[in-house]
């Protein structure tokens, strides 16, 4: 039952609603501040990427599991599933040449938005980002045509690790 594969520990579960959506685990938790902690900065990262730096990021939530045996908080991280094939990754495989330099040329494009919203935000608020073709998806891809549209959609798949720093502390 893997996921997006390769990337990292995603799981999907394959019954009902819930084989719509993907599992990330992330690193385990101490305690519920921690989380809470967590929970804050993740959900000001996503916020901040899309609504203020216009980068489509794939839908998500968080949800807890408390072991109580070993006092630890588990964090799973739910998005929507999406068709392995949209992954850059795999889709680099289904596509001719020239095609693929159109997805790189589109994912160049959305991280400048990055590059563009850091220097404006020096010292107050700037994000990082895992860039690499396999953090993003193409959205309504068509694996048969073995084309892109002319205007590519993509959405950032990899939000698990919030790369921020606030007031100049990361």
């Amino acid at each position: 039952m893997i996921g997006y594969g390769e990337i990292s520990t995603v799981l999907e579960i394959d019954t009902g609603r819930k084989s719509e959506l993907a599992y990330k685990r992330v690193p385990l938790f101490r305690t519920e501040l921690e989380v809470e902690h967590y929970e804050a900065i993740y959900k000001d990262y996503i916020q901040t990427m899309s609504d203020r730096i216009g980068i489509q990021v794939v839908s998500s939530d968080i949800t807890r599991i408390i072991d109580g045996d070993h006092n630890r908080v588990v964090i799973y991280i739910v998005q929507e599933k999406l068709p392995k094939e949209s992954l850059g990754h795999k889709a680099i495989h289904l596509l001719p040449e020239h095609e693929i330099n159109k997805l790189v040329l589109a994912i160049l494009t959305e991280l400048s938005k990055l590059f563009d919203f850091n220097p404006q935000n020096k010292g107050d608020l700037e994000l990082g980002i895992d860039g690499q073709i396999s953090n993003w998806a193409i959205v309504n891809f068509n694996p048969e045509t073995g084309r892109l549209d002319e205007k590519i959609s993509l959405v950032y798949i990899d939000t698990s690790t919030p790369l921020m720093c606030r007031d100049g502390k990361e």
